[in-house]
């Protein structure tokens, strides 16, 4: 593992420190926390009031889309959990080992914008997408993005949060 990350306690960025040294310790990296994020979904907490914002949003005629630097099959499994799958339109999230599409980049947001046809890049306007923002790279690649933004509620870092 690569110095940088030797004290690093969010997954995240050892995954990002990793996939930095070699297209093949990415592609491994990819799957690990891939595997890893998909156990914890078994006991993760919902955010409170989460799921009847997702439902009201989508049976109120808004299309309900993820962007997420976590795993597209953790967020499957925790939304299939939670009975969500449905009220979801899709799921954009770190599907690929290329650390360099990860938020803060703009490019994931940019494909959610694309496939709903919003943005600068597509013809619904900027102004109908509204990002919910858990960590400030959520913030900066929206604006960069071209997407109106929400004050951003910072997650705290996994070495802030109580252990369990």
């Amino acid at each position: 593992m690569p110095g940088e990350a030797q004290d690093e306690n969010d997954p995240l960025e050892v995954f990002r420190a990793v996939a930095r040294t070699s297209d093949d310790a990415a592609a491994t990296a990819q799957d690990v926390l891939t595997a890893l994020e998909v156990h914890a979904v078994k006991t993760a907490q919902p955010t409170p009031g989460s799921a009847d914002l997702i439902i009201t949003a989508e049976q109120t005629g808004r299309t309900v889309t993820i962007v997420s630097n976590n795993s597209g099959a953790a967020i499957s499994t925790y939304l299939a959990d939670h009975q969500l799958t449905g009220y979801i339109k899709a799921i954009i999230a770190r599907d690929d080992h290329d650390q360099d599409r990860m938020k803060p980049s703009p490019y994931r947001v940019r494909e959610a914008l694309r496939m709903l046809g919003g943005g600068k890049w597509g013809n619904a306007p900027s102004s109908e997408i509204l990002p919910a923002m858990y960590r400030p790279g959520t913030w900066q690649a929206s604006r960069s993005s071209a997407t109106p933004t929400s004050p951003a509620r910072p997650k705290p870092s996994p070495a802030s949060r109580p252990r369990q």
